[in-house]
């Protein structure tokens, strides 16, 4: 189990304790937004309080990679759907300007220039 995963197992409040043990049990016939559910129905508001902790680490090849095709021309977009801030660091590191696009509005008025 990643670090930051256990990081918030032991983050969450002490009233949800057994229910991170439910938690950390790997079920690969989740999708990410259904373990985000799972996790917004146990800890509720809670939950983004928890969101410092994608913070941490650094980024890994992957991310150095799609940043240095970034910074050469190779690559116009980058579509992810990572709640982390890895991909940001390595472009950050690079020396690239970008831009998050979050919602739809954003989305749609990104890509129908």
């Amino acid at each position: 189990m990643s670090n930051v995963l256990e990081k918030t197992f032991d983050a969450m409040p002490s009233e949800h304790r057994d229910t991170s043990k439910t938690l950390r049990t790997t079920d690969s016939a989740k999708n990410p937004e259904e373990v985000m559910e799972t996790y917004y129905f146990v800890l509720q508001d809670k939950l983004f309080s928890l969101f410092h902790l994608l913070d941490e680490g650094q980024p890994n090849a992957n991310h150095k990679i799609i940043a240095k095709m970034a910074k050469s021309g190779k690559l116009k977009s980058i579509l992810t759907t990572n709640f982390d801030v890895l991909i940001e660091r390595a472009l950050d590191d690079e020396g690239v300007s970008y831009k998050v696009i979050c919602t739809n509005e954003e989305f749609k008025e990104y890509f129908l220039k």
